[in-house]
């Protein structure tokens, strides 16, 4: 086949693979708005989850192409089908899978398409050295796509600042409340009864103390022994018990209080960069996982797909 027909071909399956990436991406549940919260656990589970597996290998596949497009190809033809196979396939992404907050997300990864493309050096390599060359492209590929999260993230809570300001601050808040009986978190309680015993413990080593201690006073012996009790007491699970007992109505009033949230002072510092925050967080996910995942297994597709036709011609 010429390179026109390869192009074609290409451009076709790349296509398809993005809109099965997207599908498989609408089955996770994953959106924009689980990245507004520190609260990891719903984005873990996502990460977890079949689906998402499903969507990393079905992405890797699609960058793949675009290694074997950009390999295969000269630039102009390369450039000219990846980017028909991947319009395409974005049309149809949102069209049906996937949030049109995205589109700038999609547009950066074209960006990062094109950019791997054009810095693009194709010379005789070994399977190591297209397994290097590969990751390279995808690794654009997938810094322009974190980009693209960044700066949609900062899009939409930029305008809203108070807003997140607020969520933020409440979400560090309800992070020591353990569920909705609105009691402190159990290892907070443990942080708190570790604290009293080493506190009586510091208070037991003072020069002080110690000088009580050595008159042998029969008051100051009873008082020690009531100390030694403590000290087992606050690290029990009865105290622990009493201690989430009793802050359940001291929370559950806090949190009716308006701009609770935001008198802490550590929180009211925190919370100033609520919209910056989120954003970070959001990059350093998808770098992450991108990095670690779709760099590395679409580099390999390439890398084995490319020594299988090595060995056939």
């Amino acid at each position: 086949m010429n390179q026109n027909q390869i192009g074609i071909l290409l451009a076709l399956i790349l296509a398809i693979l993005l809109a099965i990436s997207g599908f498989l991406f609408k089955l996770t549940g994953l959106t924009i708005e689980l990245f507004l919260t520190i609260n990891v656990l719903p984005i873990a589970n996502v990460f977890l989850s079949v689906y998402f597996i499903g969507f990393l290998i079905a992405s890797s596949l699609s960058v793949a192409i675009i290694i074997i497009i950009t390999n295969r190809l000269n630039q102009k033809k390369a450039l000219l089908f990846a980017l028909i196979g991947y319009i395409i396939g974005i049309i149809i992404l949102l069209l049906f899978f996937v949030q049109i907050e995205l589109i700038f997300v999609l547009l950066f990864c074209g960006l990062g398409i094109v950019l791997s493309i054009k810095t693009y050096i194709k010379e005789e390599e070994t399977f190591t050295k297209k397994f290097k060359s590969g990751a390279s492209i995808a690794g654009k590929i997938v810094l322009f796509f974190g980009i693209g999260i960044f700066i949609t993230i900062l899009l939409i809570t930029l305008p809203n600042a108070s807003e997140y300001e607020d969520n933020f601050s409440k979400d560090i808040v309800e992070s020591f409340i353990g569920g909705d009986n609105q009691t402190i978190s159990a290892p907070l309680v443990a942080s708190l009864g570790e604290l009293q015993k080493e506190t009586i413990a510091s208070t037991q080593q003072t020069q002080e103390y110690k000088i009580m201690q050595s008159k042998n006073d029969s008051d100051f012996f009873n008082f020690e022994m009531k100390l030694e009790e403590l000290k087992l007491m606050y690290t029990s699970d009865e105290y622990s018990k009493l201690i989430a007992e009793n802050t359940s109505k001291i929370i559950e009033d806090s949190k009716s209080k308006p701009g609770f949230d935001l008198e802490l002072p550590f929180v009211k510092d925190i919370a100033k960069y609520a919209w910056l925050i989120y954003a970070l967080i959001a990059f350093a996910s998808v770098l992450f996982i991108g990095e670690l995942i779709i760099k590395n297994l679409s580099a390999l597709i390439y890398a084995i797909l490319s020594k299988l036709r090595s060995e056939q011609t």
